[in-house]
C-alpha cells in the first residue's frame, strides 16, 4: 500500500525531520520520503491508517490536506 500525503506548514530541513520520524514511527509504515518544495510525504506499508497519519503530522502542527492511495 502507497499513500500520498498533502502538507502544509513545511518550512525547512528540520520539518523534513520532524515529519519523517513522525510517520515512521506509524506501525506498518516501512518507507516514508517526504518532499519538502512539494509540500509532499509519500509512505509505504501496511494496514496504514489515515487518521493515524493525520494526527502525526497535525501534532507536530503541521496541516494535512489530502491524503490518497497511489
Amino acid at each position: 500500500m502507497k499513500k500520498e500525503i498533502d502538507i502544509e506548514g513545511m518550512m525547512c530541513n528540520h520539518c523534513v525531520i520532524s515529519v519523517t520520524n513522525a510517520l515512521k514511527s506509524i506501525d506498518g509504515i516501512k518507507k516514508v520520503k517526504v518532499d519538502l518544495k512539494k509540500g509532499k510525504a509519500i509512505v509505504e506499508g501496511n494496514n496504514i491508517s489515515n487518521d493515524e497519519i493525520t494526527d502525526k503530522i497535525t501534532n507536530l502542527d503541521y496541516k494535512v490536506t489530502n491524503i490518497k492511495d497511489i
